[in-house]
Formats: structure tokens, sequence, C-alpha cells
């Protein structure tokens, strides 16, 4: 099962870069209806939130963007900080949005 997290990511990075986000949303739905993020390493859990997170910010659902987002960044490694900046490229605004 911990194999199929990277093909996830892989294809959101697909998804994002040729701008067909439309694509998210049915693959959000399979994940989230089943178990399958349950088996994925942490490091790949972080890069799912990360990019479902920017999918509910350009949905404008910005308190999901908010938890996903926030996520990423609390369990970001803390070495790591080229992710936590890109992170933080949506967690910033998203945050202003909300007021938190």
């Amino acid at each position: 099962p911990l194999f199929r997290s990277p093909i996830v990511n892989s294809l959101f990075k697909i998804y994002f870069k040729t701008n067909k986000m439309q694509l998210c949303k049915p693959l959000i739905r399979a994940i989230e209806s089943s178990n399958i993020k349950d088996n994925f390493r942490q490091s790949h859990l972080v890069t799912y939130k990360y990019y479902v997170g920017r999918k509910a910010m350009f949905d404008n659902d910005y308190e999901k963007a908010e938890e996903y987002l926030s996520y990423a960044f609390d369990h970001c490694y803390s070495y790591s900080e080229r992710n936590q900046r890109l992170v933080l490229v949506y967690l910033i605004p998203v945050k202003m949005m909300t007021g938190c």
C-alpha cells in the first residue's frame, strides 16, 4: 500500500503544473473515501495535504485550505526549509483571508 502515495502525489504535481486542477477533485474524492491515506508515509501525507490545501484555496474553501496547509507545515521536517517555504506561500494568504 505504501507505493500508492508517490503516484497520487505525482499526479497532483502534474495536474497543478499543467493547470488541470479540475482533475484533482475525483482523485481527492477517491482518496478521502477510502483508507488508502492511512497507509501513506508521513512525508507523503504532508505532500498530499499540501496539494489538497492548495486545491481548496483555489476553490475558495479557505477553512479547509487552512486545515490542510497547517497540517502540512506543522508536520514538515524541520530541516526541510524549502518545503516549509512552499507551504507558507499559500498558508499565509489563507490565514489572512480567514483572519487566523
